[in-house]
């Protein structure tokens, strides 16, 4: 139970309290240009997350009750939004050490972070994968203009 309890907290990785703290810690370091990169890919993050979840919507494993539209938004599974954020987060710390040993340490995270969403019946694996195609794409638009 304590391992499956462990496991849990890797979906943590694509929570938005981990991405603002670890985009505060690059901005405190002196990182400026990796929080800016952070701060923008959160934006467009919100943005797609907003639009596409506007215009579809798909009920989560374990269904979620809702009143309003902000609570269906909350509601909706698709695409998920702590595989785009994980996917983001773990791409721009790739980029800035460039070491073989983190990039597979991050991208196994990454990768672990989806299964436990999917574990915990919060999406579907087609939300994860869109999350992590879509955090894809977020951060080639943001390398690319950085």
């Amino acid at each position: 139970m304590v391992f499956k309890e462990n496991l849990k907290d890797i979906s943590s990785f694509g929570g938005l309290p981990l991405y603002i703290f670890v985009s505060l810690l690059f901005l405190f370091l002196g990182f400026i240009g990796v929080f800016y990169q952070l701060i923008i890919a959160l934006f467009l993050v919100y943005v797609i997350f907003f639009v596409v979840r506007s215009i579809y919507f798909k009920e989560r494993p374990k269904k979620v009750k809702y009143k309003n539209w902000l609570e269906k938004i909350d509601a909706n599974s698709f695409p998920s939004a702590h595989a785009l954020r994980a996917t983001i987060l773990g791409l721009i710390i790739i980029s800035f050490f460039n070491n073989n040993y983190i990039n597979l340490l991050i991208l196994f995270t990454i990768l672990l972070e989806g299964f436990m969403r999917v574990k915990l019946k919060q999406h579907f694996w087609s939300d994860v994968i869109f999350g992590w195609i879509f955090g894809a794409l977020i951060w080639l638009l943001i390398f690319r203009f950085f």
